[in-house]
């Protein structure tokens, strides 16, 4: 564990069941979700779900817990994360055009660029520097300069706002300013 002010931080692998039961936690983050093995143990000890299990770890902590799960969902339908998303109010980050204002979630079908045909059409060769996003309403073209001033001005909006107590939250690399 290390401390600083205010409370500690107790990181744990989920490939070590005996260090799942060591303590309990009001703020339980577990990264990673949908690569964590479900039946984690030597061979013979099957000790269940790691991150139900610490989860559980927080029970004394009623009406103060907090769970926070992060994952790349894996296969459709087996996901684990997917699963819990589909529980949630399902929120995805929505940007600005800075051209019409028009707030629309980045998708990769709209990265658009230049790319050397021959005669039949058949590509040649891509070029990575006229990389552009088209907005899907006025068909204008972003470029990598104005992202950052689109995830400013971006915001969540909840498919389901009614469910309130299952936060989820969904995007994809486009909106990284890495």
């Amino acid at each position: 564990p290390a401390a600083f002010i205010g409370g500690f931080i107790f990181l744990v692998g989920a490939n070590s069941p005996h260090r799942l039961r060591q303590l309990s936690a009001p703020i339980v983050l577990a990264d990673d979700v949908d690569s964590i093995y479900t039946d984690v143990g030597k061979s013979g000890m099957k000790e269940g779900d790691p991150v139900k299990r610490v989860q559980k770890r927080s029970q004394t902590f009623r009406g103060k817990r907090k769970f926070g799960n992060f994952s790349t969902p894996t296969i459709k339908g087996e996901s684990w994360i997917e699963a819990s998303y589909n529980l949630s109010n399902m929120q995805k980050f929505w940007v600005p055009c800075l051209h019409c204002g028009h707030y629309q979630i980045l998708h990769f079908e709209n990265l658009k660029w230049d790319k050397e045909k021959d005669l039949f059409g058949k590509t040649l060769k891509h070029k990575p520097n006229t990389v552009c996003y088209e907005c899907e309403k006025c068909k204008q073209h972003l470029i990598e300069k104005h992202k950052y001033e689109m995830v400013q001005k971006g915001e969540w909006k909840a498919e389901h706002p009614e469910i309130i107590k299952h936060q989820g939250f969904w995007t994809n690399e486009l909106i990284s300013l890495f």
